[in-house]
């Protein structure tokens, strides 16, 4: 059964879930349990270069960062912070005086399932010629494949994450497709430099991530006014 663009949201809304305002909540929450009872969601920064979130917070607060981390450590230890419901944090380092956070493959999975249960999964385009449709297309045949979560790459996590991206809220069009079309290099590109054998073994457990990542790509079309069909997942 198809879908117009329309009914592409459950709910109705031209809206997906925002797993980098979901992700920076609960990082400033950690920051607040951590003693900087001042952290907001925007003092968190998305695509840290090797981690998802960063914050220099702490220095501008005059507050040394090795104490803050320290802190954040502890309360991590205490209480681990969830996001979506899943242990948000594998790991929490100093880079440049910035408290960086790694996000676990439990908190990839738990923002995978957030995205898919906000929308339909997308038909395969009829026109695959551009970049968008291409990679919407690939996405869903890749959504076929065993539907594992998200598994232990860090490159999938890479592509994943710039996926995550297109829903950020406050975005303009150019940015939102800016950041689609990086995303989309990023899927296409999984595995691209392994061994046959080892790609074809890391896609067989990327159901998820191509369901997840087809409803992202998708969303950008619909912003830039082509509207695919939808089926129902």
């Amino acid at each position: 059964m198809h879908y117009a663009i329309d009914n592409l949201w459950k709910g109705g809304a031209l809206r997906l879930f925002d797993a980098y305002s979901a992700a920076r909540e609960a990082a400033a929450a950690l920051l607040r349990r951590a003693g900087i009872a001042s952290a907001q969601d925007e003092d968190l920064r998305a695509c840290a270069e090797g981690y998802e979130l960063s914050s220099a917070l702490a220095q501008r607060l005059g507050i040394a960062p090795e104490k803050c981390l320290l802190a954040v450590r502890a309360a991590e230890a205490e209480a681990p912070a969830l996001l979506c419901g899943a242990k948000m944090c594998s790991e929490a380092v100093l880079r440049g005086g910035h408290i960086c956070f790694a996000l676990t493959d439990a908190a990839y999975t738990a923002l995978i399932h957030a995205v898919m249960n906000d929308a339909q999964l997308p038909a395969l385009p009829e026109d695959t010629e551009r970049l968008l449709p291409y990679a919407v297309a690939r996405m869903r045949m890749l959504a076929r494949k065993e539907s594992a979560g998200c598994p232990d790459s860090t490159e999938v996590r890479r592509a994943l994450w710039l996926c995550f991206g297109i829903a950020e809220a406050g975005l303009s069009c150019r940015e939102l497709q800016a950041r689609a079309a990086r995303a989309a290099r990023a899927v296409l590109a999984i595995g691209r430099g392994m061994p046959a054998r080892e790609r074809a073994e890391l896609l067989s457990r990327c159901g998820d991530v191509g369901g997840c990542a087809a409803r992202l790509l998708a969303y950008a079309l619909s912003r830039a006014g082509t509207k695919p069909d939808f089926i129902e997942s």
